[in-house]
């Protein structure tokens, strides 16, 4: 028996890429806090991500660009080759061109700077967040006709 639509939400899963641990404590501190969002995982390097990002499924990757091993760069292109790349985020502190551009062309639907804008990357997985609540309550109510 069915305990209603909330029972069988699923939260919105993000996998974070990012080398500085104290920026990724405080990332996944930050996203933790925001309902419906569930952090599947996290790498400093960009084999690891590919890796985990092609088993874990996420829904939304938040890539920095320059990492330990590697760099986002690397995590996109290798993702997509794997098979279907999530809905990508940057965030980084290399915010002039080429890299927006470039980062767009690998599949990034979003790019922030990462020492300016992560407020408004926390608002955007919010919203992302809800919307797939939605998503997710619109699919089990036709399911259920």
């Amino acid at each position: 028996m069915r305990d209603g639509p909330a029972a069988l939400k699923r939260a919105y899963r993000i996998y974070v890429v990012e080398d500085s641990t104290i920026l990724l404590r405080l990332l996944h501190e930050m996203l933790s806090a925001i309902p419906d969002v569930d952090i599947v995982g996290s790498s400093e390097s960009a084999d690891e991500a590919i890796t985990q990002i092609v088993a874990a499924a996420p829904d939304a990757i938040i890539v920095d660009l320059l990492l330990q091993s590697g760099t986002g760069y690397d995590v996109l292109e290798g993702v997509a080759l794997q098979g279907k790349l999530p809905l990508s985020i940057v965030l980084t502190n290399f915010t002039m061109a080429p890299h927006p551009g470039r980062a767009a062309r690998l599949g990034a639907a979003y790019f922030f700077d990462k020492s300016t804008e992560i407020s408004r990357m926390l608002r955007l997985i919010a919203e992302l967040a809800k919307e797939h609540g939605r998503e997710g309550d619109w699919k089990q109510l036709a399911s259920d006709a």
